[in-house]
């Protein structure tokens, strides 16, 4: 026959096959079972078990507008005044052309729709297939596709039944969902950071988009160097190649760099935005009810560790305080940073102060820091020295292993610092 089908929130719904079966609960039927009228037959194509009750679509597939496209197997029925689906082997893919896709397969799924805005479906116990440009490795320990209607909250241990299948929607979902879940999602950012926690993605415009709290960005370079950005927001962009671009922030930093004590910052941002990836200041993204916003502009191919209002201690040395970014380059932890003040201070009498210089920063193993300022405004005070002043001015660390050779060079995203001196090991 011909299908005609109207799902709120669904749409160009249609099917490769479909059938209508009932049986009675001892109304089995097998397979080439052949009824006959006068010179009229029909011919039971494929077995039925006992009481089914079913509007069957084969090769289903529907769209749901700047979300995912639904295929497979399912079967509808009617309960009191919805209709409800159960499928098995039902994929819901998002995608936004070749540089962005996620795609749940061989996934369970139940649906059940009513009244206007009452649509609520959900995927779930699938596999993902999923790649995103820019991020490696991309999985998740747990994943779901749901939406739901304007009107259509779904309580946890709500099931669905069509015959002898069933759905139980195993957690509740509120009105107005329309997100591809992931929990446990884990990527790598090559010479950069790993990314962990729990993500909701969607589809704007030509776009894949993403949204997550309590996500984690770690940044390491064995046990001697790392920074962790930790319960932070996210939220990613990605459509064509090289335009990949997500932020953290608003999390909680936790670093260790061998030879830097008390280190913390003000402010933490981690940004990695690919060669067309430009973000503006206000760029608002949403996955349903939740959104991120970058509050300010990045740059195209930025990739960087942001910290804002930096300070840290070198033991009987200086302090340092500044603004620095921070990556990985091969298994080294770099940073850059300029504005960047060292101060050398015992008591009111004697002070020096290197203040808005340039700064580079390399640090791996133990005893491998080494970090230099320069270019900077010289402030100094020494108890019965007047006119104190000097021609260069440059403040230096090195571990037991942080040698340096001239003309070394470190580089964040598009800032670079290099070492124009060779520096020996062990220099304080």
């Amino acid at each position: 026959g011909t299908l005609t089908a109207s799902v709120d929130g669904l749409g160009n719904l249609k099917a490769t096959s479909v059938a209508v079966q009932y049986t009675g609960t001892a109304g089995a039927v097998t397979a080439g079972t052949k009824v006959s009228v006068g010179s009229q037959s029909y011919t039971f194509s494929q077995a039925i078990a006992a009481n089914t009750v079913a509007f069957s679509l084969k090769g289903f597939s529907a769209d749901i507008a700047n979300f995912v496209s639904l295929s497979g197997d399912l079967g509808f029925a009617k309960t009191g005044t919805d209709i409800v689906a159960v499928g098995s082997n039902v994929t819901a893919a998002l995608s936004a052309g070749t540089s962005a896709s996620l795609r749940l397969s061989n996934a369970s799924f139940g649906l059940r729709s009513g009244a206007a805005s009452t649509t609520a479906f959900e995927l779930a116990n699938g596999t993902l297939t999923a790649t995103v440009d820019g991020l490696g490795n991309l999985k998740a320990t747990s994943v779901a596709v749901r939406y739901t209607g304007t009107s259509a909250s779904v309580a946890a241990g709500t099931k669905v039944s069509v015959g002898s299948q069933s759905y139980t929607f195993s957690q509740a979902i509120a009105a107005n969902t329309v997100a591809f879940s992931l929990k446990g999602f884990s990527a790598d950012i090559a010479n950069f950071v790993s990314l962990s926690g729990d993500l909701g993605f969607a589809k704007t415009g030509t776009d894949i988009v993403a949204v997550g709290s309590n996500v984690t960005a770690a940044l390491s370079a064995g046990t001697s160097a790392s920074l962790r950005l930790s319960n932070a927001s996210f939220g990613l962009r990605s459509g064509a190649a090289g335009t990949t671009a997500f932020e953290l922030a608003n999390g909680t930093l936790t670093a260790s760099v061998d030879g830097l004590g008390n280190l913390k910052a003000t402010s933490v941002a981690v940004q990695y935005t690919g060669t067309a990836g430009a973000v503006a200041a206000g760029t608002k993204v949403s996955v349903g009810s939740q959104s991120y916003t970058f509050s300010q502009a990045i740059a195209a191919n930025t990739v960087a560790f942001s910290l804002k209002g930096f300070s840290a201690d070198i033991a009987n040395f200086v302090s340092l305080s500044g603004d620095l970014g921070f990556a990985k380059t091969g298994t080294d932890i770099v940073a850059v940073g300029s504005n960047v003040t060292a101060a050398l201070s015992a008591g009111t009498s004697a002070s020096l102060r290197l203040s808005n210089a340039s700064f580079g920063l390399r640090s791996g193993a133990a005893g491998t820091t080494a970090f230099e300022l320069a270019n900077g405004t010289l402030t100094a005070s020494v108890d019965g020295l007047g006119n104190l002043k000097a021609t260069s001015v440059a403040v230096q660390y090195t571990g037991t292993a942080g040698a340096v050779t001239a003309g070394t060079k470190v580089s964040v995203g598009s800032q670079s610092y290099t070492f124009s001196q060779a520096i020996a090991a062990n220099t304080v």
